[in-house]
């Protein structure tokens, strides 16, 4: 005798009724089974949420923080722009003015005129290495201080020094930092060295060191003229400058004069610092590289 599975059935109309149920709903062989299945879902999640609903709103709440986070990292500030706009409109006109008389100088026929014409030109081309060694950095990563002040010292000494017959020479330590602290402090360098070009030697030769020190801590940055010092002169706003910078780096600024010059020292915090000396000692201005 062969077994037959069959299945039960029931009368039109008959009902099942669950041994429980959490939606307090029974279901009903009938053909509103299906409506009381759908408003069933819905009662219980209002009742205890649709966790993929809910998983879907903490997701979006997750993406919405992290665009609100990398939009605040990102987006630079009024001051920073504005700087950025000068920056860039500077370098245009020196730019078109260094076409300009380059344009001119190969028109010219008389020998005397170009030759000035391309001492001018090479002068403002001097004058905008400076301004782009001391441009606000467009990322903040961790550069070497001691080459960026190198390349910066390089540019000063052909811009304002080698034609007063000034020395710029250097004795750095290999020092890392960030991008934005090293802008500023070479900031203060260029103050630094063209006061000392302005106030220390009345228009004759001289010569200026800087020395960049290091102790694991603090970073020590000399500048030292063997120019007359006059103690009588006020601080002009080049050095107000250069001290508030140095607050910004959290750091302190000294003067110290006497009858073989005068050293100004900066001290601030160092950051980060590879720990070996190489030697720098260069003399910017007889150095080709």
């Amino acid at each position: 005798m062969q077994l037959q599975n069959r299945r039960p059935t029931l009368e039109r109309g008959a009902e099942l009724r669950p041994l429980c149920s959490s939606s307090g709903f029974e279901l009903r062989h009938d053909a509103g089974a299906k409506q009381d299945r759908v408003a069933r879902r819905s009662i219980s999640d209002r009742q205890f949420g649709n966790p993929l609903s809910a998983k879907l709103k903490i997701r979006s709440g997750e993406m919405s923080n992290n665009m609100n986070m990398m939009s605040a990292v990102q987006e630079p500030s009024i001051e920073h722009i504005l700087l950025r706009e000068m920056s860039h409109r500077m370098n245009n006109e020196l730019s078109s003015a260094i076409g300009v008389i380059a344009v001119a100088a190969a028109r010219s026929e008389n020998d005397e005129a170009r030759a000035t014409l391309i001492a001018v030109q090479n002068q403002l081309q001097n004058y905008a290495g400076v301004h782009h060694s001391l441009a606000m950095p467009e990322y903040d990563t961790a550069i070497e201080l001691n080459a960026y002040l190198h390349r910066l010292c390089k540019a000063i000494s052909r811009s304002k020094l080698e034609g007063c017959g000034i020395e710029l020479s250097l004795s750095l330590y290999p020092v890392r930092m960030s991008s934005g602290r090293c802008w500023l402090l070479g900031m203060i360098v260029f103050e630094l060295v063209t006061n000392a070009a302005r106030h220390a030697f009345s228009g004759r030769s001289g010569a200026i060191h800087l020395e960049l020190l290091t102790n694991g801590k603090l970073v020590e940055c000399r500048v030292t003229d063997n120019g007359r010092s006059n103690t009588e002169v006020m601080p002009g706003c080049g050095l107000k400058i250069v001290e508030a910078l140095a607050r910004h780096l959290s750091g302190t600024v000294s003067v110290h004069s006497g009858n073989g010059g005068t050293t100004s020292i900066v001290l601030i915090p160092e950051g980060v610092w590879s720990g070996r000396r190489t030697d720098y000692d260069i003399d910017i201005t007889r150095s080709g590289n």
